[in-house]
């Protein structure tokens, strides 16, 4: 265009805006911002301004949004709905809700898309609650009761925070089901271990005819991991070799290697790996965690040198699965050197499950004491299940004095967990003080009471 003389206008870049947001080309949109800039027509066109903000929120880069949504001079409900979509989108749920709520202390009065944002990061923090408030505000508002994009978006809030009888009351009231809905609520059931209820939802919606998604079969495949359906998952292999998705869906060829692996097909999971052409690090990180819960340590190791060769930066879930290997296998010095890896090498913040891993191998190597000492300087501490942990290897050990230790720590955390005082009572059990495991009793079932 611009290379045959015509100049483009407000229209020209928004719409060039919006094709940078839909394919994830920032750089592109920066480009283009910078070229809106120089030419001065951002000051006052809140259309070109809403563009640049849901480019920039598209995109990833969500400092940028805020800084240009903070300089406009004028915001109307797109402005907002753009900014906290992008929050939602990229896991930044708690900017998301508190972008909705300035919203409202603006009296920006929410669409459609807002609540359907604003339910997204409520399902990513699993804040049930806050769900329920904007459930009874989108009711009492009442303009929105046929609407598709909030009924589903409520199935998926409900789904996400286990509240499944919840998201089934919504989509059975939902005037009419698309391949949105049925999803969210197969991914529900898939998330929370109803592997049954999913499955049979999944044939309930091919058999209505519902097209199915990616992001459909993987929640279904993964259904069958969790209660080893291995037929049915070779079933919907086949079908969807038939129609071509795994050609064209890097989450569906995850999830089958997770399938094979979890159905105890490690070989079947390995064979598929290997046949495809294009691997991303969740591809390598599924297979080495296979191997992992088989307790094949030395494939762990290989996989794991192997996705390094090929330029694969390991993530958090990599790491989480090597130490559990190293853990189970008794590997301390292994476990150790792939903790201090992760946080030193790949910068990789661990987890309350990295920490209790690596308390874990120490523990059944019996150094306890160690334990207690690295786990105090553990970003996750005070954690229960590292105390727990601490206090299932005092049985091993038979470390009667730091056993009762950790056991008061335990109840420091969480007075009413039952499995501390289960665990305690197991280590008076085996050391022969059965009058101190009917005063333990009686303390949980005294705390648990009240």
């Amino acid at each position: 265009m611009q290379s045959e003389g015509f100049h483009p206008d407000a229209v020209t870049f928004t719409c060039s805006l919006k094709a940078c947001g839909i394919v994830g080309d920032g750089d592109k949109g920066t480009a283009i911002h910078d070229r809106v800039r120089k030419l001065g027509l951002i000051e006052n066109n809140i259309i070109l301004g809403n563009a640049l903000v849901d480019m920039y929120a598209k995109c990833g880069k969500l400092e940028k949004a805020q800084e240009v949504f903070d300089a406009l001079r004028n915001r109307n409900v797109v402005s907002w709905t753009s900014l906290l979509a992008g929050y939602a989108q990229h896991e930044r749920s708690h900017d998301a809700l508190t972008c909705f709520e300035r919203m409202l202390q603006h009296d920006i009065a929410p669409d459609a898309a807002t609540f359907s944002s604003a339910l997204k990061a409520c399902g990513g923090l699993r804040d049930v609650n806050k769900g329920i408030q904007l459930h009874a505000d989108v009711e009492r508002r009442g303009t929105f009761n046929d609407n598709v994009i909030i009924g589903n978006a409520l199935v998926d809030m409900y789904a996400k925070c286990g509240l499944m009888n919840n998201a089934c009351e919504v989509f059975d009231n939902l005037a009419a089901h698309d391949v949105v809905s049925w999803t969210a609520l197969i991914c529900g059931y898939a998330q929370h271990e109803y592997g049954e209820e999913a499955l049979a939802l999944f044939e309930q919606m091919r058999s209505e005819g519902i097209p199915i998604n990616d992001v459909t079969v993987s929640c279904s495949l993964k259904a069958c991991g969790s209660i080893g359906a291995l037929n049915n998952g070779i079933k919907i292999h086949n079908d969807i070799e038939q129609n071509g998705m795994l050609k064209t869906s890097q989450l569906v060829c995850n999830t089958l290697i997770d399938m094979y692996s979890k159905c105890g097909m490690i070989g079947k999971a390995h064979y598929f790996f290997d046949k495809l052409c294009i691997r991303d690090v969740v591809t390598w990180t599924v297979l080495l965690t296979g191997y992992a819960q088989t307790g094949a340590i030395d494939q762990v190791f290989h996989l794991y040198n192997a996705m390094c060769q090929q330029g694969f930066k390991p993530n958090s879930i990599t790491f989480l699965s090597i130490l559990t290997a190293c853990s189970h296998a008794g590997l301390l010095e292994e476990g150790q050197i792939f903790y201090d890896i992760m946080t030193r090498k790949y910068e990789i913040f661990p987890t309350a499950e990295h920490d209790t891993c690596v308390v874990d191998l120490l523990s059944r190597a019996g150094q306890l004491e160690k334990a207690v000492l690295l786990m105090k300087e553990m970003p996750s501490y005070p954690n229960l299940a590292l105390w727990l942990t601490v206090l299932g290897a005092c049985r091993k050990w038979g470390n009667l004095e730091l056993g009762c230790h950790a056991f008061q720590k335990a109840l420091e955390v969480d007075v009413r967990d039952p499995a501390t005082y289960i665990s305690m009572c197991n280590v008076f059990t085996d050391a022969g003080m059965e009058e101190h495991f009917r005063e333990v009793e009686e303390i949980g079932f005294s705390c648990m009471c009240h």
